[in-house]
C-alpha cells in the first residue's frame, strides 16, 4: 500500500514575539523532529535598561508550537491553538504569568465560554481548525477571539476555565 505525500506546513523554527512596549520578548523554537514525546521550547526574556534576562523557559506540553502567541506588557503570555489542527486539545488557551505559572483549558471549554456551538465553530473557522477571527489585544490584559461567529473575551490575570 502506498502512502500519500500529505504534509503540514510547519512554523519556523524559531518564532519571536514582543509586548507592545518592548520590554518582554517570548522566543519558541520548534523541535527539529515531529514526534510524541518531543515538545517546543518557549522562553521569556525581559528587557530592562538594555539587559536582557531569561524570566522562565519551558517545555510546552503541545507537539510542533501553538497557531497564536501574544505578550502582554506585564510578560503575560497567551498561547493559542495548537499549529497542528486537533479537533479536541487540551490546549485550546494557555496563559503562562511571570513565575512560568501555567493555566490551560480545553477546545470544548472555550466553546462553552463563547457560547459557540463546536460543528458552527468548526465550519466558519478560518485560522486554524476553529478559529474564525484572529486574537488580538483590546486592552492591555485582555484579549478578544472569534469562535464559530461569537466573540470570546479572554482576561490574562483571569481564570480561563469556564466554571
Amino acid at each position: 500500500m502506498a502512502y500519500s505525500s500529505d504534509s503540514i506546513l510547519l512554523p519556523d523554527k524559531q518564532r519571536c514575539v514582543w509586548s507592545k512596549d518592548r520590554n518582554f520578548k517570548v522566543l519558541v523554537q520548534r523541535p527539529e523532529k515531529i514526534a510524541p514525546d518531543i515538545f517546543p521550547i518557549a522562553t521569556l526574556f525581559r528587557y530592562v535598561e538594555g539587559k536582557k534576562e531569561i524570566v522562565w523557559s519551558l517545555d510546552l506540553p503541545i507537539h510542533v508550537g501553538p497557531r497564536y502567541i501574544l505578550v502582554a506588557d506585564d510578560g503575560v503570555v497567551l498561547f493559542v491553538d495548537e499549529w497542528i489542527r486537533k479537533r479536541q486539545t487540551d490546549y485550546a488557551l494557555m496563559i503562562i504569568d511571570q513565575l512560568g505559572k501555567v493555566k490551560s483549558t480545553t477546545l470544548d471549554a472555550v466553546f462553552d465560554m463563547a457560547g459557540a456551538a463546536r460543528d458552527e465553530a468548526l465550519k466558519s473557522s478560518r485560522f486554524g481548525g476553529w478559529i474564525s477571527t484572529e486574537p488580538k489585544f483590546i486592552t492591555a490584559n485582555e484579549v478578544l477571539l472569534g469562535i464559530g461567529g461569537k466573540d470570546l473575551l479572554i482576561d490574562l490575570h483571569g481564570d480561563i476555565s469556564s466554571d
